[in-house]
């Protein structure tokens, strides 16, 4: 191949190596939100639009007039497209609706764009031609409406670190929390349709120990009151370093439930089990009394025949560990007829709870109130999907924003406000995020990202430009050496025969038939060098002479 072909060659790879590299154009994220119509009259047909572009997203569409829409989700291969909503209007009633569409959305390169965006509908009355005054009849003055005298709260927490177990009618609880959280946000809720006030609420400060705080409550009549007593305990630096060591589990049981054992106690460490012989895998579950600390040994466990001895191990945050064991009998089932079991209402709650990417920790269940999960992302925001059982109920997330490092309590609020149901869950999120220079290493490509592949890519592709021209220069300087020389093949056998030949020479100087051998022999050499330099000789190339000649008779000297 000539010099050029090779250099147009490497160039045309490096071009394509180029275009493909850079051709690399992530699209950004968007969102939108728009009425049909943005100035209407009572009763008028609107409708709310509402679009994003992302890999994934978590919306909130909220106001008053619409009910509250909740968007989580992501594309199966993480590639981004746009999704489309649309939500109707309530304008039976004269007035300005705001509709405010707030989130995340995150494109294919994991860029998060925040998402806040704010419409505005008016909805006039329809006006009736004035009619003529006709005379009045004296009317009956209307009854005095009677203010009511509700002054009782349907929820009450802290942001973060929320505490659970709330009842209306309990008006004392306390509650303890990390040594690191100096401030938290009290709030509640009063009940629907009670117009009460409530003071009290708000983000406030903690000291190390004991912090008493009254949340008073007052009804619609102005006189009656209630007063809610909230004890928030700060633990100190003693307390928490003895809180880390806490290796102790607060529930363990397996399932199926009809199979678990009772009397629990985390004091004690060792429990038995029996079983049909016929099931041959349970799941394990287990929560830990420090939240931070670490349980393995639950989950799907699949028995093995005869007795099983399964070990669940609680690791504290400082170390600490304590092992739990569950001996599992599996016994032949007695031919026996069980009982039909009576149909159960599903309690009121959450049909659904999950969070994307990550796993809650024990398994969903309608009346499991509290979960666990550990984040080592670096992100502020779950996405999280909550649906409600009940068609009439709303679902209301709170703590789900700005995630700090350590321990996060997300609280997730299911009210039926014609029934006065209300079931609250709670996520405690442990995040602890590894640093960036131990996430990613150079050398385990599990831990490469996006730059870092393209980055590699480019040096494999100089490298290998390097060697291309190393091999170009290397066979152009052999190239340029052939016209100036060459080496003949057999040249080394044509020497060895040389030397044989001046060998025997001189010992058969005198020797005419010597002679007439080494006249034979020359002869013979002679014929077969020009022969190899024949077949293999360019006209374009000069060949060394070689002196073969026979020695003359007689004496040498």
């Amino acid at each position: 191949m000539k010099l050029k072909t090779k250099i147009k060659l490497i160039l045309l790879v490096f071009t394509i190596v180029y275009m493909i590299l850079g051709s690399n154009i992530v699209n950004a994220a968007g969102y939108d939100i728009s009425a049909t119509s943005y100035d209407v009259k009572v009763g008028e047909n609107v409708t709310i639009d509402v679009s994003f572009t992302g890999a994934t997203w978590n919306i909130e569409v909220s106001g008053n007039g619409i009910t509250e829409a909740v968007y989580v989700g992501y594309t199966e291969d993480l590639s981004e497209k746009t999704t489309s909503k649309s939500i109707n209007l309530d304008t039976s009633k004269e007035g300005t609706y705001t509709i405010t569409m707030t989130g995340t959305v995150t494109d294919e390169n994991g860029t998060t764009t925040k998402v806040d965006k704010t419409i505005t509908v008016k909805v006039s009355k329809i006006e009736t031609p004035t009619q003529p005054e006709t005379p009045t009849t004296p009317t009956t003055p209307p009854a005095t409406v009677t203010k009511s005298s509700e002054a009782r709260l349907s929820n009450l927490g802290i942001k973060p670190n929320d505490f659970k177990g709330f009842k209306k009618d309990t008006y004392k609880y306390t509650t303890e929390v990390p040594n690191d959280v100096s401030e938290v946000e009290i709030y509640a809720d009063v009940i629907k349709g009670s117009n009460a006030k409530v003071e009290g609420v708000g983000k406030v400060q903690l000291k190390e120990g004991n912090n008493e705080f009254s949340i008073k409550v007052t009804a619609e009549d102005g006189t009656t009151t209630k007063t809610y007593k909230l004890t928030i305990k700060r633990r100190t630096a003693a307390e928490e370093e003895a809180a880390n060591g806490e290796a102790r589990l607060s529930s363990l049981g397996i399932k199926p439930e009809k199979y678990d054992f009772e009397g629990f106690n985390k004091d004690t460490t060792e429990y038995s089990v029996q079983i049909p012989e016929n099931i041959n895998e349970i799941e394990v579950y287990a929560t830990a009394v420090d939240s931070k600390a670490q349980i393995t040994g639950t989950g799907i466990i699949t028995l093995e025949e005869g007795e099983s001895t399964l070990e669940i191990v609680v690791i504290a945050v400082n170390g600490t560990k304590k092992t739990y064991s569950i001996n599992v009998i599996r016994t032949e089932a007695e031919a026996t007829e069980e009982p039909e079991q009576p149909v159960i209402e599903e309690k009121f709650g959450l049909s659904t709870l999950t969070v994307t990417g990550l796993t809650l920790n024990p398994k969903f269940d309608v009346e499991t109130y509290e979960y666990t999960l550990d984040l080592k992302q670096d992100l502020t925001s779950l996405q999280i999907v909550a649906k409600a059982n009940d068609e009439n109920a709303t679902v209301e997330i709170v703590g789900n924003e700005n995630l700090q490092e350590g321990e996060n309590v997300i609280t997730i609020l299911v009210k039926n406000e014609g029934t006065e149901e209300v079931a609250t869950y709670q996520i405690i999120v442990n995040k602890t995020v590894v640093p960036e220079e131990i996430q990613m290493s150079w050398l385990k490509p599990s831990t490469w990202g996006k730059e870092e592949i393209i980055k590699i890519i480019l040096i494999v592709v100089l490298i290998i430009l390097i060697i291309s021209a190393i091999i170009l220069k290397i066979n152009i300087s052999k190239e340029s050496k052939k016209t100036k020389k060459v080496d003949l093949p057999g040249a080394d056998e044509l020497d060895k025969a040389i030397a044989e030949h001046q060998e025997l020479a001189e010992e058969e100087a005198n020797s005419e038939e010597a002679v007439e051998k080494d006249e034979a022999k020359a002869n013979y050499l002679e014929e077969i060098a020009k022969s190899r330099l024949n077949e293999e000789n360019d006209s374009n190339f000069e060949v060394e002479e070689y002196d073969i000649k026979p020695r003359k008779k007689g004496k040498h000297f």
